[in-house]
């Protein structure tokens, strides 16, 4: 750090997968949540949603020059209750399983690497990603896919953001300034007192 201090940061990646083609490593990144997590590049940008970037970056460094995201999602692990009026068909159990627990997160724009990961991205919507490749031979408008410019700068602004937290972190900037979410890509800096029950600060 610019201030002279050393910050280790220490985590575990859940899963890592790894296809390798025309002498390049493609690297998919998973992280399992019991909970319900999203990703967007308003958090990325935000600081507010860094551990998959991160990781992703780590994997990259360690893994050397040939390496390239194929991705970095988040996979729900949880079963749900859901109230139905009658007893669905086991198909239908499955589809609704599926779409309320598909992964969350970026992936890389070659449609040729999405197929090599998930063959069914050429039928319809993905059951596992939601990626859909059309008629035409590219994703669908709403895919969230970025070519490698666009990983390496998504993993640059995190590590950036790294470093700007740790520095103020052991700079003693501490201040209490917990993010509220309200409308999309919108947050800001609650009231320390209504957060922590009136209690003084």
């Amino acid at each position: 750090m610019p201030n002279g201090v050393t910050v280790r940061l220490t985590g575990q990646i859940d899963r890592i997968d790894t296809l390798r083609r025309d002498n390049r490593t493609f690297v998919l990144i998973m992280d399992y949540k019991s909970g319900r997590k999203a990703l967007t590049l308003q958090d990325v940008y935000d600081g507010l949603e860094l551990q998959l970037m991160i990781y992703m970056a780590v994997s990259l460094y360690n893994l050397g020059d040939a390496a390239v995201p194929a991705g970095a999602v988040y996979c729900p692990v949880r079963n749900d209750i859901r109230n139905e009026a009658a007893d669905p068909a086991e198909e239908k159990k499955k589809a609704l399983y599926m779409r309320s627990n598909r992964f969350a997160g970026f992936y890389l724009s070659e449609t040729d690497v999405a197929e090599l990961l998930d063959k069914t991205v050429l039928e319809n919507s993905s059951p596992f990603s939601g990626l859909h490749i059309n008629q035409k031979g590219v994703f669908s408008s709403s895919a969230r896919v970025y070519d490698e410019a666009g990983w390496s700068g998504l993993v640059n602004l995190a590590e950036a953001r790294v470093r700007e937290i740790a520095e103020k972190l052991t700079d003693g900037r501490i201040a209490v300034a917990p993010a509220r979410w309200g409308k999309a890509y919108e947050h800001k800096a609650c009231t320390p007192l209504s957060l922590y029950g009136g209690m003084p600060l």
